[in-house]
């Protein structure tokens, strides 16, 4: 791996792991949502 490559993955790493908390928690809360609608 280049250095270039190992310098994006160390920046967007974190954002992703961010990223994929963020949309599992909305995700959980729209679950939530549509079974208390139905």
């Amino acid at each position: 791996m280049s250095d270039e490559a190992k310098a994006n993955l160390a920046f967007y790493d974190p954002l992703w792991k961010k990223w994929k908390d963020f949309v599992y928690e909305n995700r959980e809360i729209d679950l939530q949502w549509l079974a208390d609608e139905s």
